[in-house]
């Protein structure tokens, strides 16, 4: 659960603690951040990129490694 709420930052942590007391139920308060982040992925999948878009950042990419001098392997 920490993460549900973690991952939503300081306003997701007040609006769950807002929900929670609004509710009264924790079984139905989880319940009802599960719904969202549910809602929320699934609105993530729509999110399409061009291939105009994806050369694009791959060029930056590239372009990127090749000012620092690596391979893009962490060391």
């Amino acid at each position: 659960m920490a993460g549900v709420i973690g991952a939503g930052g300081n306003v997701g942590a007040v609006a769950a603690g807002f929900l929670m007391k609004g509710v009264g139920s924790v079984q139905q308060t989880l319940a009802m951040l599960g719904m969202l982040v549910t809602l929320s992925a699934l609105c993530a999948l729509a999110v399409r990129f061009s291939s105009e878009h994806k050369a694009r950042e791959a060029a930056l990419r590239e372009h990127a490694l090749a000012a620092t001098g690596t391979n893009g392997i962490a060391s």
